[in-house]
């Protein structure tokens, strides 16, 4: 999302998931503004998995569930997009896990 943005011309973005994935988001930005494309691109992708996860609700659910499997009790969205399923919090903690292991962070 931020590669695109900055490729269709925008200033920049934050999203969401640069919560969960602070280093790995502003790497996106940093490889872009210093010409790294390819590099940018890789970060990007490199969340791919931690996307996918929105199929198991409203992204902000997904990401302050993310925040505080890692520590952070940030505290629940507002209902009613305040509840994650069973199936999803096992997604969840498998994606953060393999994404651990890659030094994502």
């Amino acid at each position: 999302m931020i590669l695109w943005t900055l490729l269709a011309g925008g200033t920049g973005a934050i999203a969401a998931c640069s919560n969960v994935y602070p280093y790995t988001l502003s790497q996106v930005y940093e490889q872009f503004v210093s010409g790294n494309i390819e590099e940018s691109r890789r970060y990007q992708d490199s969340i791919r998995s931690f996307r996918n996860l929105f199929k198991f609700g409203n992204p902000n659910t997904i990401v302050k569930y993310g925040v505080a499997e890692l520590g952070y009790p940030v505290g629940k969205a507002r209902a009613p997009f305040n509840h994650l399923s069973v199936e999803g919090l096992e997604a969840l903690r498998q994606v953060l896990s393999e994404n651990n292991e890659k030094g994502m962070k």
